[in-house]
């Protein structure tokens, strides 16, 4: 009960209009999708879409409060779509009633989205997440997840990836395809003590072969802040980190992993991003 009550009070504070209120225990995560183009100031237009996420067995309707973010858009840009597919279909929706970005420096919403797992078969099956905004040159950036979600059972396994698995997808229209931030260690839904050792990855498996991996502890980008650089490398990478918690401050913290590859046509950077958020306790 303890831990129940710790997670729900880490997901009021991040996402206080609304929490879930059927799949306790929960965790909150967050995908972001960066796009830098030469002419932006860093770090460029950008989207979230968060939510707190079970990470225990479920079944029934979920509710879940989808918190997307715009920032930075440019004018004329549109956002067109959030929604979430359960292994590449969708199950759920919305493309009106969206607030207006385009020339906005920061804008957002939340949106409860109820899903009926009774549709689902049995075992443990990838939930994207995703919201879609269209650009004023008919380019599309698309933020998206990879999150699983055990329905009844964790198994038989209905995804590809291992059971320690949750990434955020960047995808920017025009070749470049997907750059993905991978968190490969069980989400934290209690308290970390100790020397906690998250395993991550920066990959693309279907983009542009990334030119950067760099993982931050507390960031604050949107006033100019990368917080502490943890872990920095020249391409794709995978790796495990030691992060001290006793350094640390009791409360609330976020881990971000960030992938970033560099576009030709159009020219810019594209980035997945990966934010996962975590309570130090003594």
């Amino acid at each position: 009960m303890k831990r129940l009550g710790i997670c729900i009070a880490i997901a009021a504070l991040l996402f206080p209009s609304a929490v879930s209120t059927a799949a306790t225990p929960c965790a909150p995560i967050e995908a972001q999708a960066w796009w830098l183009a030469p002419d932006e100031a860093a770090p460029g237009r950008h989207t979230h879409i968060a939510t707190c996420f079970p990470t225990g067995v479920v079944s029934g309707r979920i509710t879940f409060p989808i918190t997307v973010k715009w920032h930075a858009q440019p004018l004329g840009a549109t956002a067109t779509r959030v929604r979430i597919q359960a292994d590449g279909s969708n199950i759920w929706s919305q493309t009106s009633g969206l607030p207006v970005v385009g020339g906005v420096a920061d804008v957002g919403v939340t949106i409860n989205a109820t899903i009926d797992t009774d549709r689902l078969s049995t075992g443990r099956h990838e939930l994207r997440f995703a919201a879609a905004t269209r650009q004023p040159d008919d380019q599309t950036q698309l933020v998206s997840s990879g999150w699983q979600l055990c329905v009844r059972s964790c198994t038989p396994r209905l995804t590809r990836s291992a059971d320690n698995w949750t990434e955020a997808r960047g995808w920017y229209t025009g070749g470049i395809g997907y750059e993905n931030a991978r968190f490969l260690t069980a989400l934290p839904v209690g308290p970390v003590t100790g020397t906690w050792r998250p395993t991550v990855q920066c990959a693309a498996p279907s983009g542009a072969s990334p030119s950067m991996c760099e993982v931050y502890l507390d960031p604050d980008f949107h006033h100019g802040s990368a917080g502490t650089l943890l872990y920095h490398a020249d391409g794709a990478a995978k790796t495990t980190l030691a992060i001290d918690t006793a350094a640390l401050a009791t409360g609330t913290h976020k881990l971000v992993i960030r992938t970033d590859a560099q576009s030709a046509s159009p020219r810019g950077v594209d980035s997945g991003v990966m934010v996962v958020s975590f309570t130090v306790g003594r």
